[in-house]
């Protein structure tokens, strides 16, 4: 008898672990490395093709953005490289991303990301967008001018604070 009700408590242990393990979810993988190429997880991105088309509408932009890409980039001020996930429309005059980062050979999204930002380009003009980093921020094109618009925004919760899980459960769905 004290063995079974040892084992009940073993797993009900066990249990609460794996779920406080869920719950406090700190990186969500979106895509590996392969043979030296970025691969992204279609179902793996839905949460952030939802924030990006709740940006957009709360933008009064129209969401195009058809083609997604895991990119890498060299921030313009420190030389740094950087991999970000990339949404574009099919004339490419719609940009979005955010950034990303590797751990071995899989592509995650992380608080940190969450805490860098997001940023829209969209412009007529090819200069217009030409997404960067410049020092660890978001820029749209070096010669960006009226007919081009530059969007930065952050993800925070009701609580004021920036975390993965709340941002998976309100975009994650």
């Amino acid at each position: 008898m004290k063995n079974s009700i040892l084992l009940v408590i073993t797993i009900l242990s066990l249990n609460c672990l794996v779920a406080y393990s869920k719950n406090d979810q700190k990186e969500l993988q979106i895509g590996f490395v392969k043979d030296q190429a970025y691969i992204y997880e279609p179902n793996k991105i839905k949460p952030i093709i939802g924030f990006w088309q709740y940006l957009f509408a709360q933008s009064g932009i129209p969401y195009d953005i058809e083609n997604y890409s895991i990119q890498r980039g060299i921030d313009l001020e420190t030389g740094e490289s950087f991999i970000y996930l990339l949404g574009t429309n099919k004339s490419e005059s719609s940009k979005v991303a955010i950034r990303l980062f590797q751990k071995g050979n899989k592509i995650v999204l992380t608080e940190k990301s969450l805490e860098k930002g997001n940023i829209i380009c969209r412009g007529v003009l090819s200069n217009c967008t030409e997404l960067g980093q410049m020092d660890g921020y978001w820029i749209c094109g070096t010669l960006c001018s009226e007919e081009c618009l530059k969007l930065t925004s952050i993800y925070i919760d009701d609580k004021g604070e920036v975390s993965l899980k709340s941002f998976l459960k309100e975009f994650g769905k």
